[in-house]
């Protein structure tokens, strides 16, 4: 999966966000952001129903003198991360209302979420997740309850976490904000046959906090009130506890994303070309792929995580590929995961098409002998909403480094895999990226670059099916 498209272009339209958060005096402002969480955490302000755990972190929210700062720390290393502030209207960052991805703070910030007696307290207790019910919509969606939020209270009643898992990542108004699931506190009261609610958030695939909102003044709800999916969760929390550890474990899934509109239309010409070159059908497939690394961008290390959800094409060679990663989400036509056909990409602050319009091969691509040369020669016309159109001409040359078990590069993968290195030619920073083609699955996985002052990656297989 040769991601270079979406992977070069996202920490660029990225940073153009950073760019337009300057000061006037140039000064980074993470720096405002890190002393506005750190002095505000001192000083104990943390929201009453705000903590949750989820995965290896905990969300949680902070009282500002006119609002709430929402923030998500690590349980088990120094890093958080600034996600929005609703005072009182929503600012993902300086200036933007709309979804944007989390903001990195200092190591010495989150040290100092980490030491909240709330964060420590969370961060104790692994949570439980139990599947209760499908939704009543028959949309393939979960009500789970985490059987370990179930906490007592003075009054008999009970707090705990329960969640809305969705089968694919969505969006929700009115910030674009993607989530794979709706996780919230209810406080039921099983004497009485009430419920309140106190707190929702929406989580996206990764169980970041990208939207939410803390209930102010609640109030109770009778049972009768509920909809079949609440009286799902208010029934199980009066069961005896014993009843609740037999319940099934709740799923973790793969959450893909949406179809993307507006995708060029394979140019015909190409996919005649592929079908000419007589590809065998590959004895094996995947219909999905999970990597995880790191990404490198001006100097600036961070966390890389991507999905690749598969389908065959109408021909041996061609692929239909979804992909999403920090920053993006793109839909694209591709040859044998190697380079993308035709694509659209969605990033968190533009949007943009590619068409290849010729494509030429050298090389032996249907045995790729250790030590063959290859090379692809495209023609394509790209459309990005901040860029504008744009056409060029592209050459990429390649070698054959030497055939592997693939099981190196995933022990669970089969067959052998064979090692090129690419370049482009003219590449001012003279970048060699590393790619493996799986031969039993008939597609190739984009390891890493090396090393250079611009931008570089480096990712491993950690799960398929």
């Amino acid at each position: 999966m040769t991601l270079l498209r979406p992977l070069l272009l996202a920490p660029f339209l990225l940073s153009l966000g950073a760019c337009a958060t300057q000061t006037a005096t140039g000064k980074n402002p993470t720096q405002a952001l890190d002393k506005l969480v750190t002095n505000t955490a001192s000083a104990g302000n943390v929201v009453e129903n705000s903590v949750l755990r989820a995965g290896n972190e905990a969300a949680l929210a902070l009282r500002l003198p006119r609002g709430l700062l929402q923030l998500q720390v690590s349980c088990s290393a120094e890093s958080a991360n600034w996600l929005y502030v609703d005072t009182p209207g929503r600012m993902y960052a300086v200036g933007q209302s709309q979804y944007r991805e989390p903001i990195p703070l200092t190591s010495d910030t989150a040290r100092t979420l980490r030491s909240l007696p709330q964060v420590v307290q969370a961060c104790a207790q692994n949570p439980d997740w139990r599947k209760l019910a499908n939704f009543e919509s028959g949309n393939d969606g979960h009500v789970l309850l985490d059987i370990a939020s179930l906490e007592p209270q003075p009054d008999g009643s009970l707090k705990l976490w329960a969640a809305f898992d969705y089968p694919s990542l969505a969006y929700d108004a009115p910030y674009q904000a993607p989530y794979g699931s709706k996780v919230e506190q209810l406080q039921v009261n099983c004497g009485r046959n009430t419920y309140t609610w106190l707190t929702g958030y929406d989580l996206d695939p990764r169980q970041r906090v990208t939207d939410g909102r803390i209930e102010a003044s609640p109030s109770a709800r009778t049972f009768s009130s509920a909809s079949a999916d609440y009286l799902a969760i208010l029934q199980a929390a009066c069961k005896p506890h014993e009843q609740l550890s037999a319940l099934a474990r709740a799923e973790n899934r793969d959450k893909p994303a949406p179809d993307l509109e507006n995708q060029p239309a394979l140019d015909a010409g190409v996919a005649r070309y592929v079908t000419s070159l007589g590809f065998d059908a590959p004895r094996k497939s995947l219909s999905y792929l999970r990597t995880e690394g790191t990404s490198t961008f001006k100097g600036e290390t961070k966390p890389l995580i991507e999905e690749f959800w598969f389908q065959p094409g109408d021909t041996p060679g061609l692929l239909h590929i979804k992909r999403q990663g920090t920053g993006y989400v793109s839909q694209d036509t591709s040859f044998m995961g190697m380079l993308e056909l035709s694509s659209v990409t969605h990033y968190s602050k533009a949007q943009g098409t590619c068409e290849v319009e010729k494509l030429e091969l050298e090389g032996n691509w249907k045995q790729m002998p250790v030590g063959e040369k290859l090379s692809y020669r495209l023609t394509r016309k790209e459309n990005f909403s901040i860029i504008g159109q744009t056409r060029d001409t592209q050459e990429t040359r390649c070698e054959v480094i030497r055939e592997l078990s693939a099981a190196e590069l995933n022990p669970q993968l089969s067959g052998s895999a064979k090692e090129i290195h690419c370049s482009v030619v003219d590449d001012k920073y003279k970048r060699i990226d590393t790619r493996y083609f799986l031969e039993d699955y008939g597609l190739v996985f984009r390891q890493g670059d090396s090393r250079n002052e611009f931008y570089y990656s480096d990712s491993r297989i950690v799960r398929f099916r």
